[in-house]
């Protein structure tokens, strides 16, 4: 199973300052994706959905869209669709309930957007990112090595 990147859309992923938000992250996106990692688009509107399919083509991309978080049941059925190990998963938000989901669903850790991280989230250490481009800096697996690496995480 890969590791996938859970993208909350609200706040991060919009077609309104695409050129500034998600264009500096498409070249690590699109690395981590071609070796195998599956991205999750969550509360996305029918326009984000179709621009990150177009800037992501042949990409393993799954969008739940709409303006409420999944369910966890909902959040684990899109994960199991995309073949993910939600062990090696992270979520990438602004919102504390988005990691609050990761937490449940078991996600190895969190990075908060452009935002301060919340306080505490039993579960799960969420860390601090400027923007989107600078998200890779701070996706460090609790025990070192490098988030996606199925070696590094004992697969």
């Amino acid at each position: 199973m890969n590791s996938a990147l859970i993208c909350d859309a609200p706040g991060i992923l919009s077609v309104v300052g695409w050129q500034q938000q998600v264009v500096p992250a498409l070249t690590w996106w699109r690395r981590l994706l071609a070796s195998g990692v599956s991205m999750l688009v969550l509360r996305s509107d029918e326009p984000t959905a179709q621009a990150m399919a177009e800037a992501l083509p042949g990409a393993s991309l799954h969008c739940l869209e709409g303006p409420a978080l999944p369910s966890l049941a909902a959040l684990a059925r899109a994960m199991a669709s995309v073949g993910a190990d939600v062990s090696r998963s992270w979520m990438l938000s602004q919102d504390p309930q988005a990691f609050v989901l990761a937490a449940q669903i078991g996600c190895v850790g969190g990075v908060a957007v452009a935002v301060p991280a919340p306080a505490k989230i039993p579960g799960l250490v969420v860390h601090e990112a400027r923007n989107l481009a600078d998200v890779p800096r701070v996706m460090i697996p609790p025990q070192g090595g490098c988030w996606h690496d199925h070696d590094t995480l004992g697969a």
